[in-house]
Order: structure tokens, then sequence, then C-alpha cells
């Protein structure tokens, strides 16, 4: 199989700074949520993240905190953010 790869780099870059992004902007957040023994206050595939939380008010903090990181040019669009409250 052949791949342009010039067109597979950006791809990489956006996913490597996403996860840079994330990492920094939850590495101080002390909420989550306990599963199977670990922590959890994020899952993330490509560049869809979602936000585990106990409450709406950590959840909110959470994502404060995520929307904070936007140094790095990324942003959290509204129009697309989902809430989930589940027991």
């Amino acid at each position: 199989m052949e791949y342009d790869k010039a067109a597979i780099y950006p791809q990489y870059l956006f996913n490597m700074i996403l996860e840079a992004m994330i990492r920094r902007a939850l590495e101080s957040v002390e909420v989550a949520v306990h599963m199977d023994g670990k922590t959890v206050n994020s899952l993330r595939f490509v560049d869809d993240i979602d936000l585990i939380a106990e409450s709406l008010q950590d959840l909110q903090q959470i994502k404060d905190k995520v929307h904070r990181s936007k140094r790095f040019g990324l942003r959290i669009n509204e129009q697309k953010t989902k809430v989930t409250v589940g027991a």
C-alpha cells in the first residue's frame, strides 16, 4: 500500500499538539472518576475528547482548565460540545 507521507504528517502533528495541550491542561486537575482502580478525567481518540467528572461542578473545572490551554491555538467548539449526566 502506498501513501503520501506529506498528507499524513500534518495529522500526526495535530494529534501530538492536541495530546500535549490536554496533558498540560489536566496535569493539575484533581477531580476525576475512579474506574477499576484508576483515576480518569478524560478519554481521547484522535480529535475527540470526553471530559469525565462526578459532578457538573467538577466537569466545569476540567473544562475551564482545557479552555485556558488555547495558547496552543486550539479551542473548544461550544456548538459541538455535549454534556451527558449519568448515575
